[in-house]
């Protein structure tokens, strides 16, 4: 042919008229098969789509791998549960009371499968977006953890019974997403991200408190009520505040004034027998703060300083009267135990001041009264009140 149609690579498949036989094979050609007439190849082009050296490399831990591999996922579960965290949503160590923890703008969370993804709904995508999601979370995880997030939900919410999905696999999607930087994974994640700042929870729950509807509500007053605290303006009326307040309602004002003790008309002069049941309800606050702070065991001055020192103006008068009509007998500290009073004679006593009366002098004559050596006894050797008469007088001076 004056063409030579079919001779070379750049006519291939060109030139026919019509008339050509077809045939059908599964053997697909590439640019190496035409060797004729070929531009070079750029070696740099080759390197760089093989592997980036701009991308950081990813090691993961050969254990990990090994045991990821080889375990059945309850025995690696078991093994490794404890060794790397599982997370699904932006949280601090911060706990209010350890109960929960309020979020904020950059709140984001993933989606939990209500049931498994089987095949042709996108389980690859899902586990990568999965990982993505978990970088932006956590922008220090590390590939090791990552993994063991993905394996997690692949056991948990996607159904790989087909054998399709293998370890190689989660490595390569762990790989790239640990390579992709901060603008990559937020344009990547962008539906996620706006959903999650539209929708997102006020506050969440730490994961040992119950997550009952019951508890639910709870935290939910008290973050609401929270919120009420800094917003609402107690020189005002409800209706007032009503106006300032977007999206409350009247009932929830009123039942948050009455929960916390707020007037809901402070404007509104009290009459007399409100203004009884006031200083009534004032006195009593003042017992009850009375009976937390007052110390049995120090006197009334002091536990006056105690009481003015915590905001109770109070006098010693009525810190006498209120711990004797308030004060329990047994908050009072018992009397130290006394030693039994001796009926008999002190002699020590008696015979100390004696001896003490003759400093530096001889040994002054004893006389023991004609009444003791007949006290009992006419013999005054066996005399048991003379006996110990003179050995104490003796003691005192032989020592």
């Amino acid at each position: 042919m004056e063409d030579d149609c079919g001779e070379r690579p750049s006519q291939y498949f060109n030139g026919v008229y019509g008339n050509e036989e077809c045939y059908t094979s599964g053997y697909i050609y590439s640019r190496l098969d035409f060797p004729e007439s070929l531009p070079p190849v750029d070696e740099s082009r080759v390197i760089q789509t093989a592997q980036d050296p701009t991308k950081p490399t990813v090691v993961f831990d050969a254990q990990l791998l090994h045991d990821m591999g080889n375990m059945e996922p309850e025995q690696f579960m078991h093994f490794y549960s404890t060794r790397y965290r599982y997370y699904y949503r932006t949280e601090s160590d911060n706990w209010i009371n350890g109960t929960y923890q309020l979020t904020d703008e950059n709140y984001l969370q993933l989606w939990w499968p209500t049931e498994k993804i089987t095949d042709g709904n996108h389980r690859r995508r899902t586990l990568f977006k999965r990982a993505c999601l978990r970088r932006l979370i956590n922008p220090y995880v590390d590939a090791d953890t990552l993994l063991f997030n993905m394996y997690v939900d692949l056991i948990k919410f996607i159904d790989y019974s087909d054998g399709v999905i293998k370890l190689d696999m989660l490595k390569r999607r762990v790989e790239r997403a640990m390579q992709m930087d901060f603008d990559e994974l937020a344009e990547y994640c962008e539906y996620e991200i706006a959903y999650w700042k539209d929708h997102k929870q006020k506050f969440i729950l730490h994961p040992n408190v119950p997550h009952t509807q019951e508890y639910i509500r709870y935290i939910t007053k008290v973050v609401h009520y929270a919120e009420l605290d800094e917003k609402y303006d107690r020189s005002k009326t409800v209706k007032e505040n009503l106006a300032l307040l977007e999206g409350e309602s009247r009932s929830t004002l009123y039942r948050y004034c009455h929960e916390r003790g707020i007037p809901t008309n402070p404007t509104r002069i009290m009459t007399e027998a409100q203004m009884r049941e006031a200083k009534r309800q004032a006195k009593t606050d003042v017992k009850a703060r009375f009976m937390q702070l007052y110390d049995p065991n120090l006197s009334a001055a002091k536990n006056r300083e105690i009481m003015m020192q915590n905001g109770i103006e109070i006098s010693e008068g009525t810190i006498r009267n209120w711990s004797k009509d308030y004060v329990a007998p047994d908050m009072l500290t018992p009397p130290e135990p006394q030693a039994p009073r001796n009926n008999g004679y002190n002699w020590d006593t008696l015979l100390n001041k004696t001896a003490n009366s003759y400093p530096n002098l001889e040994r002054p004559t004893f006389h023991v009264p004609e009444s003791l050596l007949n006290f009992g006894h006419e013999n005054r050797e066996y005399d048991p009140n003379y006996a110990e008469l003179e050995r104490i007088w003796n003691r005192q001076y032989d020592r």
